[in-house]
């Protein structure tokens, strides 16, 4: 079975795609499930929750997508953001005291990995191998540092537009019927991932994130 387990909707500032909207086109591209992972606002998620209890065998894994000082980090299995802002250190140990899961995305993007250095040195549980928005070489490089550091892996399409919906996913080798379940499947290392990556110098994936970098002040989002 398929999840896209990094999704964003309009309680992020950068895409304003309806949550109820994002379920739909999950099940139309026969997704088994999904996670909303706002950038640190938790609310999307919990409404997909509460919305997927209309959907007989489809998971929401509550998430958020948090911004510490050195890029993001997601969150998995909570019921409440995260101070944003905390170090790698302090996020990955705020996620856990919650009862979440901290996993690392998009690790070598520019504009809002950690880096691999912080990798190495901070205990995450999974690292996202796949991300649809990162080039292929950018994906295989977190997928080999999964491997060294063996940790599970996830894949996610990070979309921020309708059409995005599924083109990244994790892959769980049985049938998962709840949160606790999906995350126990990753945390044993028993998830693959598969999807597109981004081309490299996509021109209207450059130019977004560009003018959205210099509207913040050049700081990540």
């Amino acid at each position: 079975m398929m999840m896209d387990l990094h999704i964003h909707s309009a309680y992020s500032t950068d895409t304003d795609i309806q949550v109820r909207d994002i379920l739909k086109m999950a099940k139309k591209r026969n997704l088994r499930g999904i996670a909303i992972t706002d950038h640190n606002e938790i609310a999307g998620s919990l409404e997909a929750c509460e919305l997927a209890k209309e959907m007989e065998g489809f998971v929401v894994v509550r998430a958020v997508e948090i911004s510490s000082s050195e890029g993001h980090i997601l969150g998995y299995g909570l019921d409440k953001t995260i101070k944003r802002d905390l170090s790698p250190q302090e996020t990955v140990e705020a996620i856990r005291r919650a009862g979440g899961v901290p996993i690392v995305p998009h690790p070598y993007r520019f504009w809002s990995g950690v880096g691999e250095k912080v990798v190495l040195n901070t205990k995450f549980s999974a690292i996202e191998g796949l991300n649809a928005r990162s080039p292929k070489g950018s994906n295989s490089k977190a997928i080999a540092l999964a491997e060294k550091l063996e940790l599970g892996v996830t894949g996610g399409s990070d979309s921020h537009e309708i059409s995005e919906i599924g083109t990244g996913v994790t892959i769980f080798e049985r049938d998962v019927e709840t949160e606790e379940e999906v995350l126990e499947e990753i945390l044993k290392r028993r998830t693959k991932v598969y999807g597109k990556s981004r081309p490299i110098g996509s021109p209207k994936y450059v130019a977004k994130t560009v003018s959205e970098w210099i509207g913040r002040g050049m700081k990540r989002i």
